[in-house]
């Protein structure tokens, strides 16, 4: 690893440079600062530079010239020239120029493309500053846009989760669930896998509203309209995604006889009916009758 120093009057900083990972696309490398007391560090490193007590990111550098902001700059400049001389556009053109009109959706394209290649820290530069845009400007006036607002928070928290900063991601994925659907996926999903004991009551209200939606899309008669079966049909899949959670919660918490009652239910929906046999499965073999 690189090592580098900076000495204060009572404090000595090592900052380090490692390693991590070296892919096709990427090269990961882990910052570490750790703060040393000056009168334990006169001509000497520590033997550790990276311990529990130190400050970390990690850093990504794109190798991949296909996909670099260069090569997207260079794809954006020619644009440019071809819209000017009046040449016919591709899609992907247009999507580009109309981006470079919009620098605020500029920033929320690369802001989400960074969260996709695992450049967190590099991705929340970008992206925290466009939601608190919003929040500074949603009283009254005309500024960004809530579905944007919405999405960059959603990029947030999955960035804040990955960095293992819970508060933080739960706070964006709420604010996120709101407008951009897939926040509600992801902020109860982590809801579970931290143990978080607010799960039930969310997935109860949850299950509650997705209910009521879903009664309301539907006739008199039962049947759904065509105009409305796209949004039964998303309905009806975070409905079901609810009660899994909720069924290997009650695995999870040896609530045995809500977890059958759970994957019963399940049993009937296509979809669902291998997970829900496979898990009725396993609680037969470790509570066998």
């Amino acid at each position: 690893p690189v090592t580098i120093t900076l000495d204060t009057t009572f404090y000595h900083y090592v900052m380090s440079l490692h390693l991590v990972e070296y892919t096709k696309e990427n090269v990961f490398i882990r910052l570490a600062a750790m703060k040393v007391a000056y009168d334990y560090l006169q001509d000497r490193l520590p033997e550790e530079s990276y311990n529990h007590d130190s400050v970390s990111c990690l850093l990504c550098y794109e190798t991949d010239a296909a996909h670099s902001f260069e090569s997207f700059g260079k794809a954006m400049e020619t644009a440019r020239l071809a819209r000017r001389k009046g040449e016919e556009l591709t899609e992907e053109q247009q999507d580009m120029l109309q981006i470079d009109s919009d620098k605020l959706a500029y920033q929320l394209k690369e802001g989400k493309r960074l969260s996709n290649h695992g450049c967190y820290i590099q991705a929340i530069e970008l992206l925290e500053p466009l939601v608190k845009k919003y929040m500074e400007q949603r009283e009254g006036e005309h500024g960004l846009h809530v579905w944007t607002a919405s999405s960059a928070a959603h990029h947030l928290g999955y960035c804040y989760y990955q960095l293992c900063v819970m508060s933080k991601a739960f706070y964006y994925l709420h604010f996120a669930r709101k407008h951009y659907r897939h926040s509600s996926y992801l902020y109860i999903h982590l809801l579970y896998e931290t143990h978080d004991v607010r799960l039930l009551d969310e997935i109860e209200s949850e299950l509650h509203k997705t209910e009521t939606n879903m009664r309301s899309l539907r006739s008199v008669d039962g049947s759904v309209s065509e105009s409305n079966q796209k949004p039964y049909e998303l309905s009806r899949e975070y409905y079901l995604f609810l009660y899994q959670i909720h069924a290997l919660t009650m695995i999870r918490d040896e609530q045995i006889v809500a977890a059958y009652n759970d994957l019963n239910y399940l049993l009937q929906y296509e979809e669902m009916r291998d997970f829900a046999q496979a898990k009725i499965d396993e609680l037969n073999e470790k509570y066998p009758m």
